[in-house]
């Protein structure tokens, strides 16, 4: 058996875009641990540890 994929789209937001749909300041979050549960093509952990939040 195989799995063939023609097409496919992968999507993903960036820091602000969660930040913004969770009501997050980055400013509020220096110091805080994140758990990053599968978040797939984001960046907000990514963005999150770059910038020392």
């Amino acid at each position: 058996m195989s799995l063939q994929l023609d097409d496919f789209l992968i999507t993903g937001r960036t820091f602000e875009e969660y930040a913004a749909f969770f009501d997050l300041d980055a400013a509020s979050m220096e110091n805080m641990r994140v758990l990053d549960c599968q978040s797939g093509a984001s960046s907000f952990v990514a963005e999150a540890k770059y910038s020392g939040t």
